[in-house]
């Protein structure tokens, strides 16, 4: 990805939480309960969520109420805050139902084909799920701007033109850190690995 770097060498967003415990954060590594105790609150959040698609639609030794306890990325975004997430329609209804309340969004703004293969693959189409809540400021592109954005730029970078004005960008799952953003690498984004069962115990 352009201008990326490597997790290890992070540097902390001024920006991404207040001054004071960010400096904190930063030393010790970011996770979601660091900046949960730093009151952390976050404008935008990006969510590539390809490796965790199958953790967020497992059986859990508790129940449903495992990926509130887990994930509360909630926890972490503004009152008025905008989500983005990149996924393909095949996994649309994760993302629907599992990944973004965790996050706490249930207001879905636009879907931009990112990918638009042939019909025949529909399932595998790239796409974009622009959620929000609390009437973020976000971009006033027409239909056709959103489809040419999203097919021209990387995701992030998308997010990053979704949100105007946003300062406090959270990227959560993340494999790598780009400038601007705070960076939770993916096992740093679960409070606690939710514990699964095997699916015929939970039937």
């Amino acid at each position: 990805m352009s201008g990326s770097t490597a997790i290890a060498n992070e540097p902390i967003s001024p920006d991404a939480v207040p001054a004071a415990p960010a400096i904190a954060t930063a030393r010790t590594g970011h996770t979601l309960a660091k900046l949960i105790d730093a009151r952390a609150e976050f404008d935008t959040l990006f969510i590539d969520p390809r490796h965790q698609i199958t953790m967020l639609n497992e059986y859990y030794v508790d129940g449903p109420g495992t990926l509130d306890r887990c994930m509360p990325l909630h926890l972490v975004m503004a009152p008025t805050s905008a989500a983005v997430i990149s996924t393909r329609i095949q996994h649309l209804a994760v993302v629907v139902t599992e990944l973004l309340p965790r996050c706490g969004f249930s207001r879905i703004r636009r879907m931009p084909a990112r990918r638009t293969l042939s019909r025949a693959d529909l399932w595998n189409w790239e796409i974009i799920v622009i959620a929000e809540r609390g009437g973020p400021a976000l971009a006033e592109y027409d239909d056709h701007e959103w489809i040419e954005l999203a097919a021209s730029v990387e995701p992030i970078e998308f997010a990053e033109r979704v949100h105007l004005g946003a300062k406090r960008r959270l990227h959560a799952f993340a494999n790598s850190h780009r400038p601007g953003w705070t960076t939770l690498p993916a096992n740093s984004t679960w409070i606690e690995v939710p514990t699964l069962r095997l699916k015929r115990d939970a039937l």
